[in-house]
C-alpha cells in the first residue's frame, strides 16, 4: 500500500461528490477535503447478486481513472451478511441465504479480479458472534454441499 496511489470515487454513490462538483471558491475547497479523500465505498445486500459484479467493476474503473493509474488502491467495504445485526442473535441463516451470500461474494471477488484493493469484509461481523450456539457459518466460505457441521463442532469446542 505504501507508495501506491489511492483511488477516489467520483460518482453518484459518493454523497459528497455532487455538492463538491457544484461548489466554487472556499466552499469547494472545504468540500474537497471530504470528496477527494480516499474512503471505502459500501457494497451490500441492497445490490442484487445479478448487479454486484458490474457495480464493483464500475467502481474500480472510476477510482483508477481518477487516480490516473490502474495501480491505484481501491477501497471497498462489504455488508452482505444475512441475517444481519440483532436478527443474527436469534437465528442462523437459511440454506438459501447462505447460498445467496456465497454467490454474491464470489461475484464480488471475481469482479475485483487482479485490481489492487483493500476490502473490509463484514465490519458488522461481530453481530454474528451472538448467533445461536455461537455458530459463525455465515462468515465461513464452505464449499457447496458441505453442511458445516464439522466446522460448527470445532468452533463450539474452541469457544467452550
Amino acid at each position: 500500500m505504501a507508495g501506491r496511489p489511492w483511488g477516489v470515487y467520483e460518482g453518484d454513490g459518493e454523497m459528497a461528490w455532487a455538492p463538491y462538483a457544484r461548489a466554487s471558491g472556499e466552499t469547494r475547497t472545504l468540500l474537497g477535503k471530504i470528496a477527494l479523500a480516499p474512503k471505502a465505498k459500501w457494497f451490500g445486500g441492497w445490490i442484487s447478486n445479478g448487479e454486484i459484479a458490474d457495480k464493483v467493476r464500475g467502481y474500480i474503473a472510476s477510482s483508477q481513472q481518477q487516480a490516473g493509474s490502474t495501480d491505484a488502491l481501491v477501497q471497498m467495504s462489504v455488508f452482505r451478511m444475512h441475517p444481519w445485526e440483532d436478527e443474527a442473535c436469534h437465528r442462523l441463516p437459511t440454506a438459501a441465504e447462505s447460498a445467496s451470500y456465497r454467490d454474491w461474494i464470489e461475484r464480488f471477488a471475481s469482479a475485483v479480479g487482479d485490481a489492487h484493493a483493500a476490502v473490509i469484509l463484514q465490519p458488522d461481523g461481530p453481530f454474528a458472534l451472538c448467533a445461536p450456539h455461537l455458530r459463525r457459518a455465515v462468515l465461513q466460505h464452505e464449499p457447496a454441499g458441505d453442511d458445516g457441521d464439522d466446522d460448527q463442532r470445532a468452533n463450539e469446542r474452541d469457544l467452550a
